[in-house]
């Protein structure tokens, strides 16, 4: 028997090996396991998991109370719950072992580098602004001015790639914006009551030439807005970048419209405003993320991504799963920079749009990780 158990029992073994439990475990632990996994937490010493993390639900992550090693030894193949919701928290450094097993069922690809570097490729010296792609943000109103916020995120579509990045917003704003863009240009639409106006000969203006839009932060609510989209979605042709505020005004639609569109659509949400979107439970959500983002991409012709510890890119051709990212980003303004390197990137891109959707959640993961080294993860902004 492993009862009674505690710290002290271990305090002279340099190395624990974590089997108890397998990759079928879901649930809590209790009685004897429980003790157990507590004290092998409080007792300090280098711990190995084999294939799972005793206590850890591999298809999710979740867990009340799981082993937390240094390293985690993955029999075979990768499994999602090493990446999602609490998951990345347990399972330390991950070593894969080939040992001959084939695996059958779903299956989602973890992002590498060397699946991405390519995109990046250095440019030739015969070619120019035109090349790269003409990207457009558009947002803001006067209750949520965040002027200098959108300045950013067009300057983050040039640091991503773009040639040309055009900052769109209702007029009421262009004043604040001005001292702030340099590379960046400024094309406002004529507002009313601090919202931008449906004119249609101004956002036709606004987003002629350009090859991707992110329709994103402090848009508001108003009925403007839904029509903005609304018209967009049913007469242009490029790719639609659509986070916050424009998943607001989404919701509001009906969402058959992403069926009938001649745009290539980018849905960028959170899980709460995913649980709206899809009007179900946000636990039903958390449950099997994976399974809610492919139910959703099936029904719906758009490239989801699905923002949480790891980010989910979801199309009807494949699942990627891109894990970079640190707790730092848990900050206002991370999904912010996320749309100014998506429409960046996507600018130019050659590649399948998911791809390029997964290689911006990896460029803008990693440079939240090279940010938190130098400020950490409490007061990182």
């Amino acid at each position: 028997s492993i009862s009674p158990f505690n710290k002290d029992n271990l305090s002279s073994f340099d190395v624990i090996v974590d089997c108890i439990f397998g990759v079928g475990f879901k649930g809590e632990l209790t009685g004897k396991y429980k003790d157990a996994v507590e004290a092998i937490n409080a007792a300090n010493k280098f711990v190995i998991s084999i294939d799972a993390n005793s206590g850890l639900n591999l298809r999710n992550g979740i867990t009340s109370l799981a082993i937390k090693s240094d390293v985690t030894i993955s029999i075979s193949n990768l499994k999602p719950g090493y990446y999602l919701n609490y998951g990345k928290d347990y399972v330390g450094e991950i070593k894969e072992v080939d040992i001959g097993l084939k695996t059958k069922g779903p299956e989602c690809y973890l992002i590498e580098k060397e699946d991405i570097k390519h995109i990046f490729n250095p440019r030739s010296n015969m070619s120019n602004k035109g090349d790269y792609g003409y990207v457009g943000i558009m947002g803001g109103c006067l209750n949520y001015p965040g002027a200098v916020k959108l300045a950013n995120m067009g300057q983050t579509s040039l640091y991503a790639g773009a040639g040309v990045s055009k900052v769109i917003v209702p007029d009421c704003l262009k004043d604040m914006l001005y001292p702030h863009v340099l590379e960046a240009t400024i094309f406002p639409i004529p507002s009313n009551n601090g919202y931008m106006e449906f004119d249609i000969e101004s956002i036709d203006k606004a987003l002629n030439h350009l090859k991707a839009v992110s329709i994103v932060m402090g848009w508001g609510t108003s009925d403007s807005n839904i029509e903005i989209l609304k018209y967009v979605l049913e007469n242009k042709e490029l790719i639609v970048v659509i986070d916050a505020d424009g998943l607001n005004a989404l919701s509001r639609l009906d969402l058959d419209i992403l069926n009938k569109t001649r745009c290539q659509v980018v849905l960028t949400p959170h899980i709460k405003e995913f649980s709206r979107l899809l009007k179900c439970p946000l636990a039903d959500i958390i449950d099997d993320p994976i399974a809610k983002a492919e139910e959703f991409v099936s029904k719906y012709n758009v490239v989801l991504l699905l923002k949480g510890p790891t980010t989910i890119v979801a199309s009807r051709e494949h699942t990627y799963l891109v894990d970079r990212g640190c707790p730092g980003m848990a900050t206002a303004g991370s999904g912010d920079v996320l749309s100014g390197i998506l429409s960046g990137i996507l600018g130019y891109s050659k590649e399948s749009l998911d791809l390029g959707v997964a290689s911006a959640a990896y460029v803008n993961g990693m440079a939240g990780e090279i940010a938190q080294s130098e400020y950490g993860d409490i007061g990182m902004v």
